[in-house]
């Protein structure tokens, strides 16, 4: 694993079905693409993946972050192949989408 890889992060949202999120290992964090904000993060993702989670009004875990961070040190660990970082991102991904869907209407 190097600094550059890039990875998908897919969110299902209400208002726009999925949101393709993709991120970049940096050797600060992440480097967040995204169509409403865009920029580098730190390893826990903050502020632009938290920032556009927000603005799509999607509820997340509060452990998110943290999450992030054990993902970003296992990509420049280098103990983990990018597929398996992928896979790490999906899970995490799932676990997003199915916090939203279990939230409470307001």
């Amino acid at each position: 694993m190097a600094i550059g890889d890039k990875f998908k992060f897919v969110i299902a949202s209400s208002s726009h079905g999925d949101d393709y999120y993709g991120l970049r290992v940096t050797e600060e964090g992440w480097r967040i693409s995204h169509h409403l904000i865009n920029g580098n993060c730190d390893r826990q993702g903050i502020p632009h993946l938290i920032e556009n989670l927000k603005q799509d009004d999607i509820c997340y875990p509060s452990h998110l972050p943290w999450i992030m961070a054990e993902i970003w040190e296992h990509a420049v660990s280098g103990g983990k192949q990018s597929e398996e970082i992928q896979e790490m991102l999906n899970k995490t991904s799932s676990w997003v989408r199915e916090c939203n869907r279990l939230r409470k209407p307001l």
